[in-house]
């Protein structure tokens, strides 16, 4: 089983895109590299303590310290759709990852295939969002599911809730 890429982005994904990155604090929400914001494509800025040396670029590229180039060539930074559908624009389906990130979670995470482990604490949020959608038919916001992350992580699942 492959992830589905399917849909159009929709007219405003620029401004959808930039919003996702900006609620990120321009960093990627799974290895924390922070991005410049000037710049179009996201040049990745120098590490700093909020960065996780075992995900993303770092690991790619051997980085895990502050003392690599603030350029990298072939490094950037976009909004991958959790679902694959280029037009589903919900908050739990917009991701701002750098692209090493993205490359990963796109070819290893397929959000209908059963996860039989516990999330990662970063990507909790968007699974709770997207079994709130997918499994109970609820539109929640981001604050929501962050209120009771738990009944929503249950809704996809179920075989975890006993051990809460």
């Amino acid at each position: 089983m492959k992830l589905n890429i399917c849909g159009e982005y929709p007219p405003d994904w620029s401004e959808i895109s930039l919003s996702v990155k900006e609620a990120a604090d321009h960093r990627c929400v799974r290895c924390h590299h922070r991005f410049h914001t000037q710049m179009v494509g996201g040049i990745p800025a120098l590490c700093d303590s909020l960065c996780d040396p075992t995900r993303g670029l770092h690991v790619k590229r051997g980085l895990v310290t502050v003392h690599h180039p603030g350029r990298l060539d072939g490094i950037n930074y976009g909004v991958h759709h959790f679902d694959g559908d280029k037009s589903n624009c919900r908050w739990w389906n917009l991701m701002a990852l750098c692209n090493s990130c993205h490359l990963t979670i796109q070819a290893l995470v397929i959000p209908e295939r059963p996860w039989l482990f516990e999330h990662s604490e970063w990507m909790r949020p968007y699974a709770a969002g997207y079994y709130a959608f997918a499994f109970g038919g609820l539109e929640v916001s981001r604050a929501e599911v962050e209120r009771d992350i738990e009944r929503f992580i249950a809704m996809g699942q179920p075989w975890l809730a006993e051990a809460v």
